[in-house]
């Protein structure tokens, strides 16, 4: 392709190109690897709220060690997120690639998630819950599957019986016990992972206790940490985050918990900087989203359309 050119990747083209969840999770993890040794250029998630649950934002990143940069532009309300990408060389900032970002949704973010939990999730977790069942639940429930080989048993807990019930049947599918619960008190005493992904709706509170949670549980809170109690996050003995850069963009999401410490991030973890939890220590890997993992799904998926000639080139 020339200077006045770049590819067009379509919603089924990017799903294709991503392949199995594995990939995505090593090319996050390779991309936060890299980021310790020399960091990536990225700036805070910015967000146009138009009202609760409705909100236009834009997230940037650029990788010396990848040599790209990418920007996320998504609109989302209460029908769903519509994402798209565009990718450039960093040295000449030419653009190279304009992609959907919707196979991107859920696959990145669990990808962050399975990064997150090989190094912090007991190494023998036999049960995952998950409390809100929709996109991002049955995202994790692959990303995390394959992460954690060990795991054989599902726990589904949602406000909507049915979306519960979806999930659990997903999971049945791919072998697992799976089970829908009304008993969300029981799921967290159960499980040795838990997903989070609530969405922000107007008049939410927070009604999920961290001190219910079995020892040795970890959690992944793809809302933020929004369902939590802001009290009982005291139950945690390791708080992660995606990147300690951000870490004062996350003060005062969390009721009763304005500000709070965080004990490690995710470029550290996969460095190998750090201890494992030990038997018993409950850890939560809290995240807003990071353009950098963005960046790393998107490099997979070009490099994977360039060898495999997929996309349709596109004049200027």
């Amino acid at each position: 392709m020339t200077g006045r050119t770049f590819l067009y990747l379509d919603e089924a083209t990017v799903s294709t190109l991503i392949g199995d969840v594995a990939a995505a999770r090593e090319a996050v993890a390779a991309a936060f690897a890299a980021h310790r040794v020399e960091p990536a250029l990225t700036r805070p998630k910015l967000s146009l709220d138009v009202r609760p649950g409705h909100a236009f934002q834009s997230m940037c990143a650029a990788s010396p060690t990848l040599g790209l940069a990418v920007n996320k532009w998504y609109g989302f309300t209460e029908h769903g997120i519509d994402a798209s990408l565009s990718l450039n060389d960093l040295a000449s900032g030419r653009l190279l690639a304009f992609m959907d970002g919707n196979a991107f949704t859920g696959v990145r973010t669990a990808a962050i998630s399975a990064a997150a939990a090989v190094h912090l999730a007991p190494s023998d977790s036999r049960t995952i819950g998950f409390v809100g069942c929709g996109l991002q639940a049955e995202s994790h429930l692959a990303a995390l599957g394959s992460a954690v080989p060990s795991l054989s048993a599902v726990r589904a807990f949602s406000r909507t019986r049915a979306s519960a019930e979806r999930l659990a049947e997903k999971a049945h599918a791919m072998g697992l016990d799976a089970v829908a619960t009304e008993d969300c008190a029981a799921l967290l005493a159960e499980c040795d992972i838990v997903v989070t992904s609530v969405p922000m709706r107007p008049g939410f509170q927070p009604f999920l206790d961290a001190q219910l949670l079995k020892p040795g549980a970890f959690v992944a809170a793809v809302d933020v940490g929004r369902s939590w109690i802001g009290e009982s996050l005291a139950a945690f003995d390791t708080l992660a985050i995606d990147d300690r850069s951000q870490a004062g963009d996350y003060a005062g999401l969390i009721a009763g918990r304005p500000a709070p410490g965080y004990d490690a991030d995710l470029a550290a973890l996969c460095a190998g900087e750090g201890e494992r939890p030990r038997p018993g220590e409950r850890s939560m890997f809290l995240f807003r989203g990071f353009a950098l993992a963005d960046l790393a799904v998107a490099a997979l998926v070009y490099r994977r359309a360039i060898e495999s000639g997929a996309g349709v080139p596109l004049g200027r």
